[in-house]
């Protein structure tokens, strides 16, 4: 608004009669000094014209600039419903309620502060993660300025429960090294309290719910025991109380268990004491044992009719370190022998024992064999517990499972499994530093896998089981146990597994008290060999593993299926005790460092589960990662090459190194600073060093090692006999041995001999193979060359050689002259004749005539003769002669029967042995 003024005119020689204003943007007045307002920016000229009394005008100026009006910000105004709840927890967001006093809102942008947004003006979002996000909203109005709303949103983890309650029951299990679920018919069963009336009942596995059943007793206070006679249809209950322990008989029939006629029935004299429960077994003849500690000893009672009557107490053993404790009994058959033992378990105290004694099936109930004293004590400065379970497999061994007090440290074991077996007993590490609660054994002999069983003695308290294969005990400590009954933050203890072996068809039900809401819960695990609802298989993996906070972590659980279904529902739980999501790859950010075991637990479609793990190390932002420095005294060599390897030159700035993981490129590792490592084949490695810092950050050094082959030297062979220039008579049998030894293979098998022979009338020909030793017979005189070659595992060969003389014997006519060669005893597969040599000959240059060689695969009666072109015979060389198997050599000095010399010509020696026929064309010359 300007407020002009033109009253300042004059006229000199009268008066001012009109104004005319205009403002420059269509605006006028003829007011002398009016007011006016521009709405508009811009550069104007206001003009001013004024009339005098004479008619007579003047004009005037006045420049005016409008500015643009400042742009008012708008207003946001963000809400949301709901603003908390359980994830996944889906919002409705509402922006729509922002304004623009002096314009319009132009667009929404929502950041819901888990990394979600939404250009929308009222969104919906769901949140999959635990935490307290803060949803900001940003509206921008058309002038370009911006105005910010929050809404606070607060995401609870999800409960991730692994296993369902069994509806209507209660707590009270208390120690229940004794099972409280078996399988029969088909159907899972379990012993528990029903919380509307307190009495104890059966109750039945239907589909995927439990039903209550059968009555066993009406005192919430007993605490029940359940040994299976499945052949007889046949239950046993052993009502164990601190004043009045009673037992009960069941038969099954039509899909129902009733009580018997008269049961339950008190067993006199044993109760038990605080909570250390009795314990029942069934013996192979069908007596049935109890077992308790009272008043530091060990006690057993028989039953030997079906628990109607209970003999009197057995005392088995006194003076125990403390008044109290548990003990379980087992049945087991060990070489065609059955025996029940008791396994007993001292309460804690410094000096507290474990302890088994076994009676052997016919002996007299009172005896026992202690064999406690074979039993030692676990590492770590631990002692006994008052936890004990205990299982028995098909072929007779025996497996504890303890619990132990004291001891601290991350090398005190906590869990222990002790096993008995024909040999003895054994000891294994199930857990050390930290441990179970109540753990309990349950065996597969289908499978022939072992599975231990327990409750975490801290928080989670959640149920979890280890298995191993029999036989593999001592990798039971390596093992990931595995979470089977869990519901957040609840608590639960005192598990409970079958008595009997459990298979792939019935798969494994195990119970456990929840005491936060003293309830029971079960889950059904699924367990090897089975061929029906078989188990999902989890396949967790995460990128980055490791990292600076906050670290986004992507995990990827899609990897995960099912053999016979589908995968239903995804848990995961991050390990951080915040976050949880159920999507199959979510997407999570640690903002905290320490190292976290996130789990995934999946589901199938038959209510089966199975769980994986990954390990995230998140480090502190402000942690340096460490240095790592590698080095090798030796970095080439010949093989077997032994290198002293350095790592310990590596460092950390702001810290302290916690470990180093060398791999030595060949499968070979070791987690000492400064190893030493030999390399036995020759070829080029990369030793690798990885160092981790206390802030959990890691660093890689290399070493390239080259290890070269050692050269091969070659075999030396020995010719042991006959010794050089020895002498035989023809016809003789020639022994032969030799030796063959290697640098590097040492004494040579008879698979590297090869020996040769050289007669007096052929060049050198194989003789034997395979064998060190062997003989041959010397037909012709002269003089022999016997040869032997070995052979190494890398092909090199060596040879020995020596030379024997063959003179003629007396025994032999010249008319015998025709066999002149020896035959070995290597025997051919076929009759066989080679040809004539020399052929053709000359009576004159040659005087021993012309040679032909026979084989003969077995003894035979021989016929050679001698036919000229016309078919008549001139010469028989062989009449029906005796011949051993072998390679002759047979000779024609071209003489007739009559000793004289044959016309030239052409001439055919005849050859009859056997099986064989055949003819060798000879040619004669002058």
């Amino acid at each position: 608004t300007v407020n002009f003024t033109g009253s300042g005119s004059s006229d000199s020689d009268g008066t001012i009669s009109s104004y005319a204003w205009d403002f420059g943007d269509g605006g006028t007045s003829t007011a002398a000094d009016p007011s006016y307002t521009y709405n508009t920016a811009g550069s104007y000229n206001a003009r001013l014209i004024v009339t005098d009394d004479g008619g007579l005008t003047d004009t005037a100026f006045v420049a005016i600039t409008v500015n643009a009006a400042a742009n008012q910000p708008p207003t946001a105004v963000a809400s949301a419903t709901p603003t908390s709840g359980t994830a996944p927890l889906t919002v409705t967001f509402t922006g729509s309620g922002s304004s623009d006093s002096d314009g319009t809102i132009s667009s929404y942008a929502w950041d819901f502060g888990d990394g979600g947004t939404s250009t929308v003006a009222d969104p919906s979002y769901t949140y999959n993660t635990a935490g307290s996000y803060d949803a900001r909203l940003v509206v921008t109005d058309d002038g370009g300025l911006t105005d910010t709303a929050f809404v606070a949103i607060t995401v609870d983890a999800a409960q991730s429960g692994i296993g369902s309650v069994i509806t209507g029951t209660m707590g009270g299990f208390n120690k229940p090294n004794q099972a409280k679920v078996f399988y029969h018919d088909g159907s899972w069963w379990a012993a528990a309290a029903d919380a509307s009336d307190g009495k104890w009942y059966l109750w039945k596995y239907t589909g995927s719910s439990w039903s209550r059943s059968t009555q066993i007793d009406s005192r919430n206070s007993s605490r029940p025991g359940i040994q299976l006679d499945a052949a007889s249809n046949t239950l046993y209950v052993a009502l164990s109380h601190r004043s009045s322990s009673r037992f009960a008989r069941l038969t099954y029939s039509a899909g129902t268990w009733t009580m018997d006629s008269g049961f339950p029935v008190s067993i006199p004299g044993f109760s038990h004491y605080d909570e250390d429960c009795i314990s029942l077994a069934i013996a192979a003849n069908g007596d049935l044992w109890v077992s308790r500690i009272n008043n530091s000893a060990v006690e057993v009672k028989r039953s030997t009719d079906g628990g109607a009557t209970w003999g009197s107490n057995i005392v088995l053993k006194t003076g125990l370190n403390i008044a109290t404790g548990l003990t379980d009994i087992v049945a087991y058959t060990l070489n065609g022998v059955n025996y029940i033992g008791v396994g007993y378990a001292e309460n804690t105290t410094s000096n507290s024992v474990y302890g088994f004694l076994y009676h052997r099936e016919g002996d007299p109930a009172s005896s026992w064999t202690d064999e406690s004293s074979q039993l030692g004590m676990f590492a770590g400065g631990v002692h006994a517990d008052n936890h004990i379970a205990m299982a028995a497999d098909a072929q007779g061994n025996v497996y504890m499972v303890v619990k132990t007090g004291g001891g601290a440290g991350a090398s005190a074991v906590k869990i222990g499994l002790y096993k008995r077996t024909a040999s003895g007993w054994s000891m294994y590490t199930v857990m050390a530093g930290n441990g179970w609660t109540r753990p309990a054994v349950v065996v597969d002999n289908n499978s022939n896998e072992l599975y231990l069983l327990g409750t975490n003695e801290g928080a989670p308290k959640t149920g979890q089981y280890k298995k191993v294969s029999f036989g593999n005990e001592s990798a039971l400590e390596a093992q990931q146990a595995v979470v089977i009954i869990e519901n957040g933050s609840e608590a639960f203890t005192n598990i409970s597994a079958p008595p009997h072996s459990v298979d792939g068809g019935m798969n494994m039900m195990v119970l456990a008290e929840n005491i936060t809401a003293n309830t029971v819960w079960s889950n059904l695990v699924a367990v090897s060999g089975g061929t029906v609802q078989q188990a999902p298989v989890a396949v967790a993996s995460a990128s980055p593993l490791n990292g600076t906070a906050p670290l986004d972590v992507q995990f990827t659980g899609s990897s995960s299926y099912d053999p016979d279904g589908t995968i239903s529902s995804y848990a995961w739980d991050f390990g951080d005790g915040i976050g949880t999501s159920n999507e199959t790859n979510p997407l999570y950010t640690y903002n905290d460092p320490g190292t976290f075991s996130a789990r995934l637990v999946v589901t199938d479609n038959d209510g089966l589960t199975d769980t994986a793990y990954v390990s995230i190390t998140v480090s502190d932002p402000s942690n340096q990662k460490p240095t790592a420095v590698a080095s090798a005294d030796v970095t080439s060599g010949d093989a077997p090459l032994t290198v002293n390897f350095t790592g310990s030159g590596s460092s950390d700035s702001d810290g302290t190194i916690t470990s180093y993981a060398w791999d030595f490129g060949d499968g070979g590792t070791s987690t000492l600073a400064d190893p030493s490592y030999t390399y036995n084949t020759a070829g080029n490695y990369t030793a690798q060093l990885v160092v981790t810092d206390d802030g959990g950050l890691t660093d890689t050094a290399t070493v390239a090692i080259t290890v070269n082959a050692v050269p091969n030297e070659p075999p030396v062979a020995t010719i042991t006999q006959p010794n050089d220039g020895d002498s035989f008579v023809v016809g003789s049998t020639i022994n032969y041995a030799g030796t063959g030894t290697d640098p590097e293979d040492g004494d040579l098998a008879a698979s590297a001999f090869s020996w040769f022979v050289t007669t007096p009338s052929a060049a050198e020909q194989p003789l034997a193979s395979g064998v060190k030793s062997g003989s041959a017979v010397a037909n012709e005189v002269g003089t022999y060359v016997i040869r032997l070659e070995v052979v190494d595992s890398e092909g090199a060969t060596a040879s020995d050689q020596i030379s024997i003389t063959v003179t003629a014997s007396a025994k032999i006519a010249a008319s015998d002259s025709t066999v002149l060669a020896f035959a070995r005893l290597g025997v051919p597969e076929r009759y066989d004749v080679s040809g004539a040599y020399p052929n053709p000959f000359s009576l004159q240059k040659s005087q021993s005539g012309t040679r032909i060689r026979l084989a003969l695969p077995q003894a035979q009666q021989v016929r050679v003769e001698v036919y000229n072109v016309l078919g008549q015979r001139v010469a028989t060389l062989l009449r029906d002669q005796s011949m051993q198997a072998g390679y002759h050599v047979l000779r024609w000095d071209g003489r007739s029967s009559s000793g004289q010399r044959v016309p030239a010509g052409l001439y055919f020696i005849k050859v009859r042995a056997g099986e064989l026929q055949k003819s060798v064309r000879i040619s004669i010359l002058r």
